[in-house]
C-alpha cells in the first residue's frame, strides 16, 4: 500500500510533458494504472491539450529545450488556473536557487528519479488541490446566478 495509508486513491486526469521520450514513457507507465494519462514531448502540443481537455494535474519537466517547465506553467495557468502543476527535475537544488520564490510557492517539485509511490502520492495531493480549486470556482459561479 502507498504512503497515504489505506485510503483509496482518487482517479485524476494527468498531463505529462517531458522532452525525453524514455522519461516520458516511464513516467506515464508508472501512473497510468491509477490515473487517466495524456503525454507528449512537445510543450506547444501540451498547451493545446490543456486548452482542449480538463486536467487535474500537469507534470512537466523543468529543463526542456523549447520551453522550460516554468514558462510552460505560466502559459498553461493562463488557460486553466485551477490545474495543479508539479515540476519534475533532476536538479532540485538548482531549481530552488533559479526559480523565483513566488513561483516556487505555487508549483510543486519532485526530484528525478522518483518511485511510483512518490509520484502517485504527489498526484493524489495535487489532484485534490485542483479538485478544491474547481469546486470553489463552481461555487462562485453559482453565487453569481
Amino acid at each position: 500500500m502507498s504512503g497515504s495509508g489505506t485510503r483509496a486513491r482518487t482517479r485524476f486526469s494527468v498531463l505529462v510533458v517531458d522532452d525525453d521520450d524514455a522519461v516520458l514513457e516511464t513516467t506515464a507507465a508508472l501512473i497510468e494504472g491509477s490515473h487517466d494519462v495524456v503525454s507528449t514531448t512537445e510543450p506547444t502540443v501540451a498547451l493545446d491539450k490543456v486548452r482542449a481537455m480538463n486536467f487535474h494535474v500537469v507534470l512537466v519537466d523543468w529543463m526542456m529545450p523549447d520551453m522550460n517547465g516554468m514558462e510552460f506553467f505560466r502559459r498553461a495557468r493562463r488557460i486553466d488556473p485551477e490545474v495543479a502543476f508539479l515540476i519534475m527535475t533532476g536538479r532540485v537544488n538548482d531549481f530552488a536557487g533559479e526559480v523565483a520564490r513566488e513561483d516556487r510557492k505555487i508549483v510543486g517539485v519532485i526530484g528525478k528519479p522518483f518511485t511510483a509511490e512518490q509520484i502517485l502520492d504527489r498526484i493524489e495531493q495535487f489532484g485534490r488541490l485542483a479538485m478544491m480549486k474547481k469546486q470553489v470556482r463552481a461555487l462562485k459561479a453559482g453565487d453569481k446566478k
